[in-house]
C-alpha cells in the first residue's frame, strides 16, 4: 500500500469512529510511524510503505479509532516550541495554555533580566510543560513546580531532565501553597476547572484516558481557583502577579470571585486568540502612600 491509499483509508476509518479531524489524525499517526515531515508526506504520496510499517501504522490507528488520544499513542506533545514526553500520567498540555506562558515570561521580563532574583512558582505542574518552557526563557529565575500527583511529579522530572534544566526546577509533592517559601514573584497555575457535572459529556479520549484529578474543578468548576485566590494573598509578592488559566465562560465568575477573596487587588482577564476568556491575572492591591 502507498502513502496515499494508507491516509485516504485511515482518514475514512478514523471518521467512522468519530475522531475529529480524522484527516489530519491519519497523517500525524503516518509521519510518526515513517519518522518524516509532513512535506516528504506530500511529496511522496505514491511510495509504498513496508510491511512491517504498515503493520505498526495499523496497530496505532487501531488505537486511536477506539479512543486514546494520539499524544499518549506517540508518547510525545509539542508545548512552546519545546518536545514533551506525556503518558497518562497527567494531561496532554494544549495550545491555548502557551498563553499562560506568554503572559508569565512578559511580566517577568519588565521585572528583571533573565528572572534574575524572581521565584517563579507553577502550581498543579502536571507533565511539567509550563515551569520548563518558562525555566528555558528564564535561566537566572528559581522556579519551583507543585503537583498533588506523585505520578505526575515522576513525569514532569523526566521532562525536567530531557531539556536539561532538573537542576534549576524544584519539584515539590503537595497541595496548592503547601511546602512553598515566601514571597512568590509570579504564580503560574493551569488547574482543574471543568465542573464535575460536565466531565461525562467530553470527548471519550479525555473521559476515558485523561487523569480526572487534573479535570474535575468541583461543582461549578471554581472550586480549585477559589483556593487559588484566597491562598495566595498570603503568598505573593506585593509587587507580584499570579495568572491563572480558566474556563472559556469563567471570566466573569472569576473576576467576582477575585474581588471578593482579595479586595482592592488589581484582577482582570484575557482572552485566548479564539477570543474566549481563558487567563486570570491578579495583582496584589497598590499599596497605599504613607503619610508625610
Amino acid at each position: 500500500m502507498n502513502v496515499r491509499d494508507a491516509l485516504r483509508q485511515t482518514r475514512e476509518r478514523l471518521q467512522a469512529s468519530g475522531v475529529d479531524e480524522p484527516g489530519f489524525e491519519a497523517e500525524y499517526l503516518l509521519r510518526y510511524v515513517l519518522d518524516c515531515t509532513r512535506e516528504s508526506i506530500l511529496l511522496d504520496l505514491d511510495t509504498d510503505i513496508s510491511p512491517s510499517a504498515q503493520c505498526h501504522f495499523d496497530s496505532l490507528v487501531g488505537r486511536r479509532a477506539a479512543g486514546e488520544p494520539s499524544a499518549y499513542i506517540t508518547g510525545h506533545k509539542e508545548f512552546y516550541g519545546l518536545d514533551f514526553k506525556v503518558d497518562p500520567r497527567a494531561l496532554i498540555p494544549r495550545p491555548e495554555t502557551e498563553l499562560l506562558v506568554e503572559m508569565a515570561l512578559d511580566f517577568a521580563s519588565r521585572r528583571s533580566t533573565g528572572g534574575n532574583g524572581l521565584t517563579i512558582v507553577d502550581v498543579g505542574t502536571g507533565c511539567g510543560t509550563i515551569a520548563i518552557a518558562i525555566a528555558t526563557h528564564l535561566p537566572g529565575a528559581s522556579i519551583i513546580a507543585t503537583d498533588i500527583s506523585p505520578d505526575a511529579l515522576q513525569l514532569a522530572y523526566e521532562n525536567a531532565a530531557r531539556h536539561d534544566v532538573q537542576d534549576r526546577v524544584t519539584l515539590l509533592h503537595g497541595d496548592l501553597f503547601a511546602h512553598l517559601p515566601r514571597p512568590i514573584d509570579i504564580l503560574v497555575s493551569n488547574p482543574p476547572y471543568i465542573p464535575s457535572t460536565e466531565l461525562p459529556n467530553l470527548a471519550r479520549e479525555i473521559t476515558h484516558h485523561e487523569p480526572r484529578l487534573a479535570l474535575d474543578g468541583g461543582p461549578d468548576g471554581m472550586a480549585v481557583i477559589h483556593r487559588l485566590i484566597e491562598q495566595a494573598k498570603d503568598n505573593l509578592s506585593p509587587s507580584g502577579a499570579m495568572f491563572i488559566e480558566i474556563g472559556w465562560d469563567q471570566g466573569e465568575r472569576a473576576m467576582s470571585r477575585a474581588q471578593h477573596l482579595w479586595p482592592n487587588s488589581q484582577a482582570s482577564i484575557t482572552p485566548d486568540l479564539a477570543g474566549l476568556d481563558r487567563i486570570l491575572t491578579i495583582r496584589p492591591p497598590v499599596p497605599s502612600a504613607l503619610p508625610v
